[in-house]
């Protein structure tokens, strides 16, 4: 090897110049960063995995966030299809009630159209009738009456339900002769008068109803079976009529009446034959007649549990032990 600073030449290996004792270069390929051995110098190895590490680390890092950045506007477009499936629904629910609410607010009322009003149940009413002798009118008398209205799902098909009154007439006015009174039951909604228990109309077969024994009322979209049964007691001088609707449990027509009569009125009244067609309220020979009706409607008992409506003790009103009882309309048949 040959001394770089004074030429001198030296064996190879040697570390120091014979002649100016300069340190000598080493053999090539053993350079900076390598050991004696021609080896990678352990410090460059640990730099060398640390950097590499870190390298790792970063990417990983940046993975993670592009991995993250790239589920998000997935789960926020989760979330607004959820959104809007929510409000879609919430908006047909809403649509639906409105149109329903419109519907029913649109719905024609025959009994308000006639100029028609309830009376108040909960206390007595009066109004004169007609006398007779059992073949002529003699001459008027007064009533006193009262009525108790009920509502009942008991011994009806399923859906169905019973909405009752019981009119007790005080007739001591009479005075031995004869009194005849006006009562029955409506359609609100219609004007459909319910007197079909005596023979019913005959309807088409998309018109029937579905339980025998009664009567389809049609109103626009509105369809409902209605049944009708009457009764009288006659207690002198109380006479009490019970008069029973079975109806749809979500039927809330049902117009009770009682008012002046006479056996003029009431034969006129028998004329009409009641299995041609169904007839109105104002068909009959005593409405607008020009004396008093009263009109009644059963309501739903308020928050306390109790009815709008009185009640009225039938025996208590009674001269003898006999007392008036209320009817109980027949199962349907299915």
């Amino acid at each position: 090897m040959v001394c770089p600073h004074c030429g001198e030449k030296n064996a190879d290996g040697a570390k120091y110049c014979v002649r100016c004792s300069a340190t000598l270069p080493r053999k090539q390929g053993g350079g900076q960063g390598r050991g004696p051995g021609g080896g990678i110098d352990p410090k460059t190895i640990i730099i060398i995995i640390l950097a590499a590490l870190v390298v790792i680390a970063g990417i990983v890092f940046i993975h993670s966030k592009l991995s993250d950045n790239s589920e998000e506007p997935s789960e926020e477009a989760t979330t607004e299809e959820e959104t809007e499936e929510v409000t879609e629904e919430e908006t047909e629910e809403a649509t639906e009630e409105a149109t329903e609410e419109a519907t029913e607010a649109a719905r024609s009322d025959w009994f308000s159209d006639q100029g028609l009003s309830l009376s108040d149940a909960s206390n007595s009413f009066t109004f004169n009738t007609m006398k007779n002798d059992g073949a002529n009118d003699t001459e008027e008398m007064e009533v006193t009456s009262k009525v108790t209205l009920t509502e009942s799902t008991e011994n009806v098909s399923d859906g169905y339900k019973i909405v009752q009154a019981v009119f007790v007439h005080d007739i001591s006015n009479a005075n031995g002769d004869r009194g005849i009174i006006a009562d029955g039951v409506f359609d609100r909604y219609t004007g459909t008068f319910y007197g079909f228990e005596e023979k019913q109309p005959e309807q088409d077969d998309d018109s029937k109803a579905d339980l025998e024994g009664f009567v389809r009322i049609t109103d626009g979209d509105y369809k409902y079976d209605i049944a009708v049964k009457t009764e009288q007691k006659v207690n002198a001088p109380i006479v009490t009529k019970t008069i029973t609707v079975v109806c749809p449990k979500d039927y809330d027509g049902a117009i009770f009446f009682a008012g002046y009569n006479s056996l003029d009125l009431d034969n006129k009244r028998a004329e009409l034959d009641m299995g041609e067609r169904l007839y109105t309220f104002d068909e009959l020979p005593f409405k607008d007649d020009g004396h008093d009706t009263y009109y009644f409607q059963y309501e739903k008992p308020d928050t306390t549990g109790s009815s709008f409506w009185g009640t009225y003790d039938a025996e208590a009103a009674s001269t003898t032990e006999e007392t008036p009882s209320e009817s109980e309309p027949s199962r349907p048949a299915q």
